[in-house]
C-alpha cells in the first residue's frame, strides 16, 4: 500500500515537500516494520502533531503514543520524534536506555533528513527495546527485538568508555546486558570492514549508501563469561557479523566458537 493512500497519514502528506515526503514514507514503513501492531492515527497532541504512532484508546482520543510525527510550522520542518506524556513512563524509559529525559525528548529526525538518517533510527529503535515495559505498552507487542535479543544488540551508540576499550561491566534490565564500547566498535569496523566475517553480507551494497557501515559486531569470546573489566583486542575479539549469522551464532542460549560458527555459516555450507 503507497502510504499516501492510508487516509490516516494523507492529509500530511500533501503539505510536505518532497524532500518530507519520501521520509515521511519512509519513517512509516520502518515504525510498521519494527513494531508490526502500532497503531498509527491523526494526533490530537499539542506541539504542532499531526500522526501519533502507538497505542490508540478507544474513547480516549491522545491514546499512549510513542512516537510522533509533526507537521511543518514556521521555522519548524516536520519531523519525527519520541512522544510520551506520561511522567512515570518517561522516567522508566529514561532509566532503562540510560539517557535524560530532556536529552531524548530533544531528540528529533527531519523528514527531509531520511533516507540518510534511517541508520541512526534504527538505532533509536533499537535502543528503545531496553525499555521493554513502555515499548510494549505503546505499541501493542514488544516489536521487532524479542527480549532474549537484548544481550548480542550491538549498537553504533553503545557506551564510549575511551580509548582502552574496557568492557564488562554488567547492567540488568530484563536479561543481562553488557557495556561496551563504541571505539571498540569502530575500530573493529576500521580493522574488518562492515561485511559479515562469516557469509561476507555487505548492507551498503545491498540495500544502498543508507545503509552503509550497518553490521553487528560479534565478541569471540563472550563478554558474559570474562566477568571483569579487560582490554578489547579489536583485531583478535571482534568480528562483523551480520544480525542473521549473529542469530544462529547465539542460537539457544549457547554461543558457537569462531571455527563452530565459519563451518555452520560459510556461504559454501551444504553445497
Amino acid at each position: 500500500m503507497r502510504i499516501w493512500d492510508d487516509e490516516i497519514v494523507k492529509e500530511l502528506y500533501f503539505r510536505l515537500t518532497s524532500k518530507e515526503r519520501a521520509g515521511l514514507e519512509v519513517v512509516v514503513k520502518t515504525l510498521r516494520e519494527a513494531y508490526p501492531k502500532i497503531d498509527i492515527y491523526q494526533s490530537i497532541l499539542g506541539g504542532g502533531a499531526a500522526i501519533s504512532a502507538g497505542k490508540k484508546l478507544k474513547g480516549k482520543p491522545k491514546g499512549r503514543p510513542l512516537f510522533s510525527i509533526t507537521k511543518p510550522r514556521r521555522n519548524k520542518p516536520s519531523c519525527v520524534r519520541i512522544r510520551i506524556d506520561s511522567k512515570k513512563d518517561r522516567e522508566k524509559l529514561a532509566d532503562a536506555v540510560g539517557r535524560s529525559w530532556d536529552d531524548i525528548n530533544e531528540t528529533r529526525f527531519n523528514l527531509s533528513s531520511f533516507p540518510e538518517a534511517l541508520a541512526e533510527f534504527n538505532v533509536l529503535l533499537t535502543d528503545l527495546n531496553d525499555s521493554i515495559e513502555v515499548v510494549r505498552e505503546r505499541s501493542n507487542g514488544h516489536g521487532y527485538l524479542p527480549s532474549d535479543y537484548q544481550n548480542i544488540v550491538i549498537s553504533p551508540t553503545e557506551a564510549e568508555n575511551g580509548k582502552d576499550f574496557p568492557e564488562g561491566a554488567s547492567l540488568k534490565v530484563f536479561v543481562n546486558r553488557y557495556e561496551r564500547s563504541r571505539d571498540a566498535r569502530d575500530a573493529c569496523i576500521d580493522e574488518h570492514g562492515a561485511s559479515c566475517f562469516f557469509c561476507g553480507f555487505d548492507y551498503g551494497e545491498r540495500y544502498g549508501d543508507a545503509y552503509s557501515g550497518f553490521i553487528h559486531v560479534h565478541h569471540i569470546v563472550p563478554i558474559s563469561k570474562i566477568g571483569k573489566k579487560y582490554k578489547v583486542n579489536s583485531e583478535k575479539d571482534l568480528v562483523p557479523v551480520c544480525p542473521n549469522c549473529h542469530a544462529v551464532i547465539h542460537f539457544g542460549g549457547e554461543t558457537l566458537s569462531l571455527d563452530e560458527a565459519k563451518r555452520v555459516l560459510s556461504p559454501d555450507n551444504g553445497a
